[in-house]
């Protein structure tokens, strides 16, 4: 079966109905022999592939994002990590607003930069590869989450970033998902300056 007939016999069995897990391993099967020779990107290096979870609509507020986060404490109290730092700025700039539930999981690639960029470098070169993707708050929020649980931000100079905008607001965001001094690990949020710069290491959460 050369490459042609293993796409269209994936994609056959993607439309009859499987699991959860099987469609992101195909959809991922897809894509990595679909695009064979055609990811060519001088400052990205396509790295892990995150599975996000479906979940229901979630309202912001100072409670419901302080309890999301428990399980990130959890984790990193096992590691013996300091207390990690969550900025406020994630619920206070949004708060009591409704965010529309995921409706099924979804799958987001981090792509780690080889040199030094900036935010406009990042948007520019993920729209020439296709792959530019704007979240929700709660898309961004779970992708950081899910980052930081699979060892992602485990070393400095690995930060994790998942850009997103809110209805009713075209300001860009972006989560930012960092260690720092003492390996503390830091979560933030900020509108994104495009000029602003990211090292060699550091990443950015894309379509795949």
């Amino acid at each position: 079966m050369n490459n042609i007939e293993l796409v269209d016999a994936l994609k056959l069995h993607l439309n009859n109905g499987i699991s959860n897990e099987a469609t992101t391993i195909l959809e991922e099967a897809i894509y990595r022999i679909t695009n064979i020779g055609k990811y060519n990107s001088k400052i990205f290096k396509r790295g892990t592939t995150l599975t996000v979870s479906s979940c229901e609509q979630f309202t912001i507020s100072e409670k419901s994002v302080n309890d999301s986060w428990e399980e990130i404490r959890k984790r990193e109290n096992g590691k013996g990590t300091p207390t990690p730092s969550f900025d406020d700025d994630i619920w206070d700039w949004f708060k009591k607003k409704t965010i529309p539930a995921i409706k099924q999981n979804f799958t987001g690639t981090i792509q780690r930069f080889t040199e030094t960029v900036s935010h406009r470098q990042i948007l520019d070169e993920a729209e020439k590869l296709s792959i530019k993707k704007i979240y929700s708050w709660l898309e961004a929020k779970r992708i950081i989450h899910q980052a930081i649980l699979q060892g992602e931000v485990d070393v400095r100079g690995t930060s994790v970033i998942a850009y997103f905008k809110v209805e009713g607001n075209d300001t860009l965001y972006r989560f930012s998902a960092y260690r720092c001094g003492g390996d503390r690990l830091s979560v933030i949020v900020s509108g994104v300056d495009l000029e602003d710069k990211y090292g060699a290491g550091d990443g950015a959460c894309f379509s795949n």
